[in-house]
């Protein structure tokens, strides 16, 4: 039986654009630069996709930021600019979470969360949209920096979530927040390029699947290692580069695998 949740909206604002850039980076200025932003394809500042996607499953009731869901999906449907007013509709059927954004009717991500992991002796999941299938890029194993999770980490995510609320306030230790351990992944990625051997000035999340194993606590520095790379060329984006990734996300402190992630992005 599928149970629709009541639509929630929230409108995009100064905070969305910056707090995330503490942990993907200030790299890419389509989030934080006006000025860059206002000569770009999109005329002016756009969200991260997982800002946006953390924004929307925060908003639904009954949402649970703390334990992680065995496995995550989202496509990044389009743009979401700044002070636009995002719908967010969502569904829950047997356990697992279905999420649509949208702007203006218009679809910018949907997704599911899943409570529990593909059954093993089902058909192979379905291949990333946008699979390419150029050579291998950077050579297995590669690793990235690491990156420390604080419990500043989690104050500051907890207001932004909150929405500089009090409620939101309840950060500072213990476990981890499953998104904030993708919006830290997502800089580590972005800041070492593993998607690619050429510097890039844009990078635009389309796909992505997650897979958590185990999730780290504050104080835990945690490090990407890239399994595999293809890319190629945009066919409908001239410039641009498609790039597929399947990596892990690891705890530097004893190893232990945290999550096996699938990743399609555009950069140029």
């Amino acid at each position: 039986m599928t149970e629709e949740l009541d639509p929630v909206y929230f409108t995009t604002g100064e905070r969305d654009f910056l707090i995330p850039a503490v942990w993907e980076g200030t790299g890419d200025e389509l989030h934080t630069n006006r000025l860059v932003a206002a000569a770009s394809d999109f005329g002016g500042r756009i969200m991260s996709g997982i800002a946006t996607m953390t924004l929307a499953v925060a908003r639904l009731d009954g949402a649970d930021l703390g334990a992680p869901p065995a496995c995550l999906e989202w496509d990044f449907a389009g743009p979401v600019r700044e002070g636009e007013k995002v719908r967010v509709d969502g569904s829950r059927a047997g356990g697992d979470l279905t999420v649509a954004t949208s702007v203006g009717g218009a679809t910018t991500g949907t997704g599911v969360l899943r409570a529990a992991p593909a059954d093993p002796a089902a058909a192979a999941d379905p291949p990333a949209p946008g699979d390419p299938p150029a050579p291998a890029g950077g050579p297995d194993g590669t690793r990235s920096r690491g990156w420390t999770i604080t419990a500043a980490d989690l104050e500051l995510f907890a207001d932004w979530i909150g929405d500089g609320r009090e409620d939101g306030r309840d950060g500072g230790s213990g476990p981890v927040p499953w998104p904030l351990l993708i919006l830290v992944t997502s800089g580590l990625m972005g800041r070492d390029r593993l998607f690619g051997d050429a510097p890039s000035g844009q990078v635009l999340n389309r796909w992505m699947r997650w897979r958590f194993a185990s999730m780290p606590v504050t104080g835990e520095t945690v490090h990407c290692v890239l399994r595999s790379h293809t890319s190629r060329r945009s066919r409908t984006r001239p410039g641009d580069q498609v790039s597929r990734i399947v990596l892990d996300t690891r705890s530097a402190d004893d190893g232990r695998a945290l999550t096996e992630i699938e990743w399609v992005v555009l950069s140029r």
